[in-house]
């Protein structure tokens, strides 16, 4: 029997449900790992970069050219097992070499994996049609890795609060990454830096390049004002526990370190950055009717 190469890929085409109840499966097992990790704003930030990828696929789910073949299904298949070597390296590797801001950042990289093995799986090599969704989750994992091989940032936090709070009046002194206040010292570390922060609006603002796009030449430095809002966000956060430890109010200091108020900080960047592209958005849809009126 002589086949077209059209019509073998189509009957190895796997079912439409079949594809999203693995990635539902994947998907769940990957939150699951982060949850256990401890990682709690990277699995805010999954959960929200994940609906937004979800959302994009759904809008052009009628358009998805289904149907892959026996040889990328192998190679689909490879990517979803080696998505988990490779989470494992990368934990080890910052085990032994490298100082990232949370314990889990080769979980961060299992999405980007999984999710080219599932695209392969359902199209083959057809993966330019997939291209946001991607971009969209290498948004939320390659920042936050890639982070781990720069320099500490810790000091330059610590050096921007305390000029932070002497301008507000306090009496406040610097010694490396020690910020004092009234005798009591906040050592500012990786965790507390800011890095996290800065890198999750950077990425934030590359999902709202994908999904809502913007004009002209301001869209080039919307990912540096977005990281530049991170950062300050948690200068604020920071100059907090310092006057929170100056007080000896222990409890409202371990609320805002490690407690909820941690996850309230990233909530607030997220919302004054949302605000700001929405402001930018207005901008640009006046701009537009008066061209066009």
């Amino acid at each position: 029997m002589n086949w077209s190469s059209k019509s073998l890929i189509t009957s190895l085409a796997l079912p439409r449900y079949g594809l999203v109840a693995l990635a539902a499966a994947l998907s769940a097992i990957y939150l699951a790992l982060i949850w256990r990790s401890g990682d709690q704003p990277h699995l805010a930030m999954s959960l929200l970069f994940g609906v937004a990828a979800g959302n994009s696929l759904w809008e052009k789910r009628r358009f998805l050219l289904l149907g892959s073949s026996l040889g990328a299904m192998a190679i689909g298949v490879l990517c979803l097992v080696s998505g988990v070597a490779v989470a494992g390296l990368a934990n080890w590797l910052a085990d032994q070499s490298f100082t990232y801001p949370t314990a889990s950042p080769g979980f961060r990289l299992l999405p980007l994996f999984w999710a080219l093995g599932v695209f392969i799986l359902a199209s083959g090599f057809r993966l330019k049609q997939y291209w946001q969704e991607f971009a969209i989750l290498a948004a939320l994992a390659l920042p936050s890795v890639l982070a781990g091989f720069l320099p500490d940032i810790s000091p330059l936090t610590a050096k921007v609060s305390a000029l932070m709070l002497w301008y507000t009046g306090f009496d406040v002194s610097l010694e490396g990454v020690y910020v004092s206040l009234s005798n009591q010292s906040v050592q500012i570390y990786s965790g507390c830096s800011g890095i996290e922060s800065t890198t999750y609006l950077f990425g934030m603002s590359i999902v709202c390049l994908l999904s809502f796009p913007i004009q002209g030449t301001k869209r080039y430095f919307i990912p540096a004002i977005a990281a530049i809002m991170g950062f300050f966000v948690n200068l604020i956060r920071v100059a907090l526990m310092v006057i929170l430890n100056s007080t000896g109010n222990k409890a409202a200091f371990n609320y805002w370190h490690t407690g909820q108020g941690s996850l309230v900080f990233g909530a607030i960047a997220i919302f004054l950055f949302g605000a700001f592209y929405f402001f930018l958005m207005q901008i640009e849809e006046k701009k537009n009717a008066d061209e066009h009126g």
